[in-house]
């Protein structure tokens, strides 16, 4: 529930499942996590950059606002149309770039999947009551 927004992590009344907003302290949560138990010494950054985006030949990288590292990432990341694009085209390919598998197949259909319950409200809330 904190990767697809419906957690309610950090609210005060949670009521995980019921309601899909953008939450910045799932976010902060998940880099924390990340960043510690995946990444070691290396940044997030550094990471996709080095397994992922170099991978699938990205133009233009990775745009983290203020050199963010592990704090901040409910700041979000960027990257160019075309370099997206690359992304989408790994999705659709069910996580294979050219004769080489990056993601496993079930991470590439689940990230296309809807995330969110259809029966989930809808909320403006970043994480704050």
């Amino acid at each position: 529930q904190i990767l697809t927004m419906t957690s309610d992590f950090g609210l005060l009344h949670p009521q995980p499942g019921k309601v899909a907003a953008y939450n910045c302290n799932a976010v902060e949560f998940c880099a924390a996590t990340l960043q510690k138990s995946v990444f070691g010494s290396r940044t997030m950054e550094e990471m996709i950059t080095t397994e992922l985006l170099s991978a699938i030949n990205a133009e233009d990288g990775l745009v983290l606002p203020n050199n963010m590292q592990v704090s901040g990432y409910g700041g979000g990341m960027s990257m160019s149309s075309r370099d997206l694009a690359r992304l989408g085209l790994l999705l659709l390919a069910d996580g294979r770039w050219k004769e080489t598998r990056l993601v496993p197949s079930e991470f590439a259909r689940e990230a296309m999947r809807v995330q969110v319950p259809r029966t989930a409200s809808l909320s403006s809330s970043c994480g704050a009551e």
